[in-house]
């Protein structure tokens, strides 16, 4: 009787994780039509590629979230584009810590981004800066910064590399 009053619920899960790879894939193809070029498509031969795709279809499948399914489309094609082995490796890793993230995290991440990395010099008047604020920050903010959240993001070491430098 346990097993069995499991199975709708089973069944219903794997319907959701099916919904959800179809929702990536077509998300992964809007996406990838507009940014890769004939000859990089050739690339997806390739079983490092395969396996990243792999990786992003497993995350997409858990989460019916459309930003978080743009986000992976986006980096499987940037690591389709890219032939150094070290961006290779980078956008790898992206996709694999986007299952360790929550959509708060990415913004806080984002955040002290753009804050630490972004050239400021092009913006020479507060109109500039409305604009950037509305296009940027608008997303960003607010975001929830307790306790919890900082502290899972300062125990991955993916953040210590990337925003500790």
């Amino acid at each position: 009787m346990v097993i069995g009053g499991t199975f709708p619920r089973f069944e219903e899960s794997q319907t959701q994780m099916m919904n959800n790879i179809e929702k990536f894939a077509k998300t992964f193809v809007e996406i990838g039509l507009t940014k890769i070029k004939e000859d990089e498509r050739e690339k997806f031969t390739d079983p490092g590629v395969n396996m990243t795709i792999t990786d992003a279809v497993k995350i997409a499948s858990r989460k019916n979230n459309e930003e978080l399914h743009k986000i992976l489309a986006d980096l499987i094609v940037q690591r389709v584009q890219y032939d150094d082995e070290l961006k290779q490796v980078v956008f790898n890793e992206a996709i694999v810590i986007m299952d360790k993230l929550t959509s708060n995290q990415l913004k806080i991440i984002t955040l002290l981004f753009v804050m630490n990395r972004i050239s400021w010099h092009k913006i020479q008047n507060m109109s500039q800066l409305n604009i950037f604020a509305e296009k940027v920050f608008s997303k960003l903010i607010p975001f929830r910064d307790t306790k919890a959240e900082l502290g899972h993001l300062g125990s991955t070491s993916w953040t210590e590399t990337s925003l500790g430098s």
